[in-house]
């Protein structure tokens, strides 16, 4: 008894059609594919999986240059309010000097 193998069939469902613009663009394709040892489908479920990713990635660079944006913003904040502490630091070193009070810093 022999067991015929049968040839492996996707599903239709697992089908997308893509149109090229011309011949050309199809060739091109095809050769690039080649060059690149896939079959002109795994060469470009390939690429739309990169660009996908990509646009992922850009989304989340969106997401990072808001957060530097923001970050940048509160270091502003901070070096302003540092600046008006030390500011406000020797103002009150001066007073408590012109009052004759002897002051000890120790860091």
């Amino acid at each position: 008894m022999t067991v015929e193998k049968k040839k492996y069939q996707p599903e239709r469902e697992m089908y997308a059609y893509i149109y090229a613009k011309t011949s050309e663009d199809k060739q091109r394709w095809q050769k690039m594919a080649d060059n690149a040892g896939y079959s002109l489908s795994s060469f470009l479920q390939g690429l739309i999986e990169d660009g996908l990713a990509y646009r992922n990635n850009a989304t989340k660079r969106e997401d990072l240059s808001k957060n530097i944006e923001d970050l940048r913003a509160e270091n502003y904040e901070m070096r302003e309010a540092l600046t008006n502490a030390k500011l406000r630091i020797k103002q009150l070193t001066e007073d408590a000097v012109n009052a004759g009070i002897k002051l000890s810093i120790s860091t």
